[in-house]
């Protein structure tokens, strides 16, 4: 094969296609071909420290661009004049067209080179001029760097593909050898460095002989290892798949867990509530209306008039007589349409208690209220600008509008509006954003080229805010019209003030019915474990927000739950404004539908709850559950307990209360101590002595002398046994939960801010006993969500949350025995135990620990206490875990004006 040919091969459409999918080019895959000459040349240079090198066959001189910029003198040819052709202008004077089968080519700069470099050159030439090529190599080199596929058959300019022996025998019948020190394998598997050598050449070949075998022996066992490697690799990646399913599976099935037992819940709720019998009159209610005459005549003559052409004159009549049921019946396609939407209105007005309706009209702010805090808003001595952070995606432009109208007529003008929009197809939504920033300059657009998902969205939103706050809004939500004048008369108050936050409630899709209100407690921490209570309107300093690194969108469905938990790590300036600011809009898709219409977002508010607690460094874990949403579980050793129990009851109770406290105690760590009166404790020494041997745990009887009360006796009691623990329980309680005991003691021995943890109590029927008391400034207790479901949400919220209260009865209540010494114990200076509890857990929160109801502690009575607690006190309002609307607690119900 002659020159001529060599230059007519390996043209232009040769070097597109010599790597299939990767063209010889110095800009194909971001200069791939330029990184893998640069690393060559490097490793030569370190090793061999040419001074001049000459490149045979030296295609694009990728090679030669490598040493030239290393500061090497260059030479180089090759066969293709295409190739010379695509070289870098600077170094075309050093290159030429030739073969290396021409010896001038060799002498023509210099008569010797430090290094030949001839890489994948040899195997595109016959046989006959390869061995020439090397001859002359040979003869003007002191090192030669060589690479020649040995396995390659299939590319068709592949002359002579010969094993790498051969071609060393070629080199060492002209004086050179390999140096086996040097290593490229890993970029070039054949590239090997050659040096001439003076010695006996037969020991040399017997020694290239063995290394050769030596590197085929080492290569065949590398090859069965990374075969052996890939394998493991597909194992594990098989492996990791595995866990991801099972994993996955799992969630699966504790996901359906959770509906089914909510389901079982609801359905346990419905048929013990008026709705179920409401629904069931219903029902007959509709049959009645579709068996009316009337109605089936109407319907009659509306199908005979849809289906046949009515004279002019027909259609006239109905055009008159449009109050007439006839013509209220042509917007339904049929009776039963029209029954089920009578039905709807009916079941619409008695969906939410007609008492919240009466209350929004009652505490409406006025259009004359409304113009005075314009006014008032100016008379502001602190007026921090205020930055709407608002990510918009996929909304239809009336509901976009009205959520900005919302923002537009706030009362208090120092804001601005930072919109994130991602949905770049809408081309109406982009065009009605682009007009509203031009003709109002506190309004930010940033029209996004692609969705970041709801935590990079309001990203981009809140780098674009300014304002000393941020005010969180959802792009299908509205706010109060007097929200910001609100926040910032409370900022006036409390100008340090960090985070705030208001209630809320429900707005149709529509805008026109309001429901589902949500009041809300001071700052509760621990609610957060259950519900992100917080929800909206919230308030946030920009720079705290900025300080913790914004949205994490590895939280996406629960990126403000996740966001709340790191600002309330940082601050405790938190503060409730006991008002409605906000309107969730009730819509497919939103959260405010539940769960379902965003499954991904339990996971992402397990990831948030867990992230909070590692970095809080509290030593728990935490679970989906069925019931309450979450339940925490601390992971530190079970701790002591001692049980004090309230024996003064009938013997009957004190007996099931015993064997209750017992069923699901541990007696290497629990010890029981029952106080009863002397009456009783004569009375049942046989009983106590045979109930002592029945149940598991240590048990000792106290009884109560006649010279000191019931309640220093407990007192003494409470102190009797050294522990951990010192946990309350009345001899009332018939039954509880399996690890009620480790879930009130692993709170007040694990959370440093919990004083004392009560059970939820309850009756065997599920109704609610007591979920925490509220305190009035007499210090009467009031039993929160008494009578109410265990399976209701109303409007402060569920008995299933953790909850925060301000103390507790004798039910089944536990402190730290370290704290409860320190409190000074129950004291006797009260009338009753149950004040002294009161009192005990008051003097609790002075010392800024807080009080917490457990809703996976569960203490069972057997009937509904009578309510003979105080009536209700105005001092009520004071309590944090609490709110000022309510004018009654049993049952619970807001306040109204008279």
């Amino acid at each position: 094969m002659n020159n001529l040919k060599y230059q007519d091969l390996y043209n232009e459409d040769y070097y597109l296609k010599m790597v299939p999918g990767l063209p010889y080019d110095r800009t194909a895959n971001d200069g791939h071909w330029l990184r893998f000459f640069n690393s060559v040349a490097e490793r030569l240079i370190t090793y061999v420290s040419p001074k001049s090198v000459l490149d045979v066959g030296c295609a694009k001189g990728f090679l030669l661009e490598a040493f030239y910029n290393r500061g090497t003198l260059i030479h180089g040819f090759d066969c293709s004049e295409y190739a010379i052709s695509c070289l870098r202008e600077d170094l075309k004077p050093f290159v030429f067209v030739s073969s290396a089968t021409n010896l001038d080519a060799f002498q023509r700069n210099q008569e010797n080179y430090d290094l030949i470099t001839c890489i994948e050159v040899v195997e595109h030439m016959p046989r006959d001029e390869a061995l020439c090529a090397i001859k002359n190599m040979c003869q003007y080199a002191n090192a030669i760097f060589f690479s020649s596929t040995s396995d390659d058959f299939a590319e068709p300019t592949h002359l002579t593909v010969l094993p790498r022996i051969n071609w060393l025998n070629v080199f060492l019948s002209y004086g050179f050898v390999p140096d086996y020190k040097f290593y490229i394998s890993d970029l070039i598997p054949h590239g090997i460095l050659l040096r001439r050598i003076e010695s006996d050449r037969q020991e040399i070949n017997k020694l290239i002989e063995f290394n050769e075998w030596n590197i085929d022996n080492t290569k065949y066992h590398i090859e069965i290892i990374d075969k052996l490697r890939l394998e493991q690799i597909n194992l594990s990646s098989q492996l990791i798949d595995l866990q991801v399913e099972l994993k996955h599976s799992q969630y699966q099935f504790l996901q359906t867990q959770v509906e089914l037992e909510e389901f079982r819940n609801l359905v346990a709720w419905m048929e013990t509530s008026k709705f179920w019998k409401l629904r069931l009159t219903c029902l007959n209610f509709k049959e009645f209306i579709l068996n009316l005459p009337l109605i089936t005549l109407c319907n009659n003559s509306i199908t005979k008039f849809r289906q046949k052409r009515c004279s002019l004159f027909v259609k006239r009549i109905f055009n008159v007589v449009k109050n007439v049921v006839k013509h209220k019946l042509m917007g339904f396609r049929t009776n039963i349409d029209f029954a089920d939407t009578l039905i709807a209105k009916i079941l619409q007005s008695l969906a939410d208690s007609p008492e919240y309706g009466q209350w929004i009209k009652l505490y409406k702010v006025t259009k004359e209220e409304l113009e005075q805090q314009k006014i008032d808003a100016l008379r502001f001595n602190y007026k921090p600008s205020l930055s709407v952070i608002l990510p918009v995606y996929k909304l239809p432009l009336s509901i976009l509008k009205e959520t900005i109208n919302s923002v537009l007529q706030q009362t208090y003008t120092n804001w601005e509006l930072c919109i994130a929009f991602a949905d770049i197809n809408n081309s109406q939504n982009i065009n009605y954003l682009q007009k509203l920033s031009l003709q109002d300059n506190r309004v930010k657009l940033n029209i996004m080229p692609e969705n970041k998902g709801i935590s990079g969205n309001s990203n981009v939103s809140l780098k674009m805010a300014s304002g000393e706050f941020i005010v969180l809004l959802d792009h299908d939500d509205l706010l109060s019209p007097s929200a910001f004048y609100e926040v910032i008369n409370e900022l006036n108050k409390q100008p340090d003030i960090d985070f705030i936050y208001s209630d809320k409630d429900c707005v149709s899709e529509n805008s026109m019915v309001r429901s589902r209100l949500l009041l809300k407690p001071q700052w509760s921490p621990e609610i957060l474990y259950s519900a992100n209570y917080l929800t909206h309107l919230c308030i946030a300093r920009r720079d705290l927000v900025e300080k913790i690194g914004g949205f994490r969108p590895e939280t996406d469905g629960a990126q403000d739950w996740d966001l709340f938990f790191r600002i309330t790590e940082q601050t405790s300036r938190i503060a409730r404004i006991h008002s409605v600011l906000y309107h969730w809009r009730i819509i497919q898709g939103s959260t405010s539908l539940g769960i379902d219409s965003k499954p991904y977002a339990l996971q992402a508010q397990l990831q948030s709850i867990q992230d909070h607690l590692i970095r809080m460094q509290l030593p728990a874990t935490v679970s989906p559950h069925p019931e309450s949403g979450f339940q925490l579980e601390w992971t530190t050793p079970p701790s002591r307990v001692s049980i004090v129990i309230d024996g003064d009851v009938p013997w009957d109770s004190l007996s099931t209360c015993i064997s209750a406290v017992s069923e699901f105690a541990d007696a290497k760590l629990h010890k029981a101590i029952v106080v009863l009166p002397q009456s009783a404790y004569n009375t049942y020494q046989n009983e106590l002595e045979i109930l002592s041997k029945k149940i598991h745990i240590p048990i000792n009887f106290l009884p109560i002398p006649e010279e000191k009360s019931k309640l220093t006796t407990l007192a003494e009691a409470a102190k009797q046994n050294i522990a951990d623990v010192v946990l309350f329980v009345s001899g009332q309680v018939v039954k509880f939960n399996k690890g009620w005991i480790k879930e009130l003691s692993g709170w007040v021995i694990n959370h440093p801010d919990i004083g004392f943890a009560s059970a939820l109590v309850l009756t065997d029927k599920n109704i609610v006993v007591e979920a925490g008391l509220v305190v009035d400034k007499l210090d009467n207790g009031y039993p929160l969500l008494r009578e109410n479901n265990l399976y209701s949400w109303e409007i402060f919220g569920g008995a299933l949350w953790y909850r925060n209260c301000s103390a507790s009865s004798l039910w089944a209540v536990a402190f730290s025995y370290e704290h409860y010494l320190n409190l000074g114990g129950l004291s006797s200076d009260y009338p009753s135990v149950h004040h002294s509890i009161i009192k005990l857990c008051q003097a609790s929160r002075w010392t800024n620990k807080r009080g917490l109801v457990n809703p996976h502690a569960r203490a069972f009575l057997a009937y509904l206490p009578t309510n003979d607690f105080s009536e209700f006190h105005e001092s009520l309002a004071d309590d944090p875990y609490f709110h000022p609307a309510f004018g009654s607690v049993v049952p619970l119900k807001l306040r109204l004006k008279t």
